[in-house]
């Protein structure tokens, strides 16, 4: 008797086979027989859950930010000083990027289409993450010696971080070959940003 798969796992099952393929092989490369057979399934079924890969673009994209939102809201929340919550926002970013394989990549693909036509949602959402950020770093340089460059201080931050998980032979290069060259990069970050948020 064939097994039935719940829809909601089916959908993420779909998903994840997506971002896999948007990964390896581009967006623009990439068509709908492609992400069916990642995922193991029939076009048929593909198109009961997803109208076109304009929509599952769109829901991963959705998705990560989801999660990008969620991590900084329980920094913000958890308290303790700038140098702390700093840390803690590195550690988070590295492991959301560890269990979505492929989302720099997607994010990257994402800025050809920000004039397509389910691009708004997208960008409406970049805006409200990028001033709760701002936010943030403006609370954070108020004590310390940032002189009120918390924006430009971010943006070298995000730009580090994303850079880290690019499959481009830059960043494999920056990223090593041993386990330790996460921890040593993520060391480097901290206190780049501790040194801009003040004492900890």
């Amino acid at each position: 008797m064939r097994t039935r798969i719940a829809p909601d796992v089916q959908r993420r099952h779909i998903l994840s086979a997506a971002r896999q393929v948007f990964a390896d092989h581009g967006y623009a490369k990439t068509n709908m027989a492609d992400i069916a057979q990642s995922a193991g399934i029939n076009r048929t079924l593909l198109y009961h859950y997803f109208g076109d890969k304009d929509e599952i673009l769109l829901q991963l994209l959705v998705d990560g930010l989801d999660r990008v939102e969620q991590l900084v809201s329980r920094v913000r929340n958890a308290g303790g000083t700038s140098s702390e919550q700093v840390r803690r926002l590195i550690d988070g970013y590295f492991e959301l990027m560890e269990t979505q394989p492929g989302l720099a990549q997607l994010l990257v693909d994402a800025g050809a289409f920000r004039q397509g036509p389910v691009m708004p949602e997208y960008y409406t959402r970049i805006a409200r993450l990028r001033d709760a950020l701002l936010e943030w770093a403006e609370s954070a340089d108020a004590g310390g010696p940032g002189g009120g460059h918390a924006g430009q201080f971010l943006l070298v931050a995000l730009g580090a971080l994303f850079i880290w998980f690019l499959p481009t032979p830059f960043a494999q290069a920056l990223a090593g070959t041993t386990p330790q060259s996460a921890e040593q990069y993520k060391e480097v970050l901290h206190r780049l940003l501790a040194g801009w948020t003040g004492p900890s």
